[in-house]
């Protein structure tokens, strides 16, 4: 995965000018097992508001950013729902991929799918892999979203979907940002989607730290 940072340090990105941005404002934070301390923000300049998880772990970059792009391997590991996902294209220092999320019941809120390019960067020691939308009706995939629409009639793709992650060396540790700034759609009130996002932001830090640990072992 590191062979696909080469030649892209100059490249800006609205994901790195999101992640270097100074208006974040902590919420909260809670120590969860086995990550520890993690602190949670929040950017609600954004539209929709975007939500930031930090922690720390001393697992390596390189598996981390091996975890991360994961694609097709999450829906094994991941607590967050997803039940189906592939990877459509790789490029140089990008992937092109889908996946589906079965959405609990007790949320009232549709299945959600997404069609996202995943983006990998380094700048300045930082090691990022970032997503974004590649348009409407799965940009260049249109035929494959059509198939994934007819076959979950009743599933919402997110209007708004960038987020991704950022490493640094920090010592013999390494600092994990999280960042997600997603508009669910659907007939849920925002508000609501806000409150849920909160409190689930952290489980993804603790997916990928309990997934490095038990490829080490």
């Amino acid at each position: 995965v590191l062979s696909l940072l080469a030649g892209s340090a100059a490249i800006a990105s609205p994901f790195s000018e999101l992640a270097a941005a100074a208006d974040w404002k902590i919420l909260t934070n809670k120590s969860v097992d086995p990550v520890g301390e993690i602190n949670i923000f929040e950017k609600s300049a954004e539209d929709p508001p975007c939500l930031r998880a930090e922690g720390k772990t001393d697992l390596p970059v390189s598996l981390l950013l091996e975890l991360v792009s994961d694609i097709e391997g999450e829906p094994t590991w991941s607590t967050a729902g997803l039940t189906e996902a592939k990877i459509l294209k790789k490029g140089e220092g990008y992937l092109d991929y889908y996946q589906y999320l079965d959405t609990p019941g007790w949320t009232f809120a549709a299945d959600r799918f997404w069609f996202l390019r995943g983006t990998f960067i380094e700048e300045n020691g930082q090691y990022m892999f970032y997503w974004d939308r590649m348009g409407d009706r799965g940009g260049p995939y249109q035929a494959e979203f059509d198939a994934v629409a007819t076959a979950h009639p009743k599933a919402i793709e997110p209007p708004t979907n960038l987020g991704g992650w950022v490493f640094v060396a920090e010592g013999n540790q390494v600092k994990m940002t999280y960042i997600i700034c997603s508009d669910s759609g659907g007939s849920i009130p925002r508000s609501v989607q806000l409150i849920a996002s909160r409190s689930t932001v952290p489980d993804v830090l603790v997916d990928v730290v309990r997934e490095g640990k038990r490829r080490l072992e």
